[in-house]
């Protein structure tokens, strides 16, 4: 057999193996975790030596439609979002199929966009949760600097919070540095806030 003949076939046939590779996948999706109303995102990334790549997300092994860039994206995420998700990405020759990532949506947390707990303004110095009324509740208390009061917020249990406006706690002006914390420090039942 002649050397260069069969050094000639090794060359061709690496070259042809290289112009038929599929993508390679270089950063695989993740799985994710969240909550009613959040956001969420999956993202792969891959390289072809036959550009462009194509991209076809899908949800239980089924395409979605439009769906077709490197990234999916959810925004307001519901219950019915939840399950597993997949990428395939095709170049001009072959195809691979990213690995399967589960979206889990956590229905007992909603994502608060809206309300006196959202939109007040201050300047936080932190931030403590307990159910300091009893009710089974957890209401949250915001400290803030520069001599701006603090905020109590009482959970109403209906994923809204009422704003309370008189007491000690939210009437002294305040020049918080480390926020706030709840203990029950006299052991009578009722939360404490140091």
């Amino acid at each position: 057999m002649n050397p260069s003949w069969l050094s000639c076939s090794l060359w061709l046939a690496a070259a042809l193996a290289g112009a038929h590779a599929q993508p390679v996948i270089t950063k695989q999706p993740t799985n994710q975790s969240v909550s009613l109303g959040a956001s969420a995102k999956f993202q792969v990334s891959a390289t072809s030596t036959n550009s462009p790549i194509r991209y076809q997300w899908r949800f239980a092994s089924a395409d979605l439609a439009g769906q077709t860039n490197s990234a999916l994206n959810f925004t307001n995420v519901q219950v019915t979002n939840a399950g597993d998700y997949d990428a395939l990405l095709i170049d001009g020759f072959a195809s691979v199929t990213s690995q399967v990532v589960h979206l889990e949506v956590d229905p007992t947390f909603t994502k608060i966009t809206s309300g006196n707990i959202v939109n007040d303004g201050g300047d936080l110095a932190g931030c403590a949760w307990g159910d300091y009324d009893n009710d089974g509740n957890v209401d949250l208390f915001v400290a803030n600097r520069a001599g701006q009061n603090n905020f109590l917020y009482r959970n109403q249990g209906t994923g809204t919070f009422e704003k309370i406006t008189v007491g000690r706690i939210v009437t002294d002006g305040s020049n918080s540095r480390g926020g706030g914390a709840w203990a029950d420090y006299d052991n009578d039942g009722w939360l404490d806030l140091s």
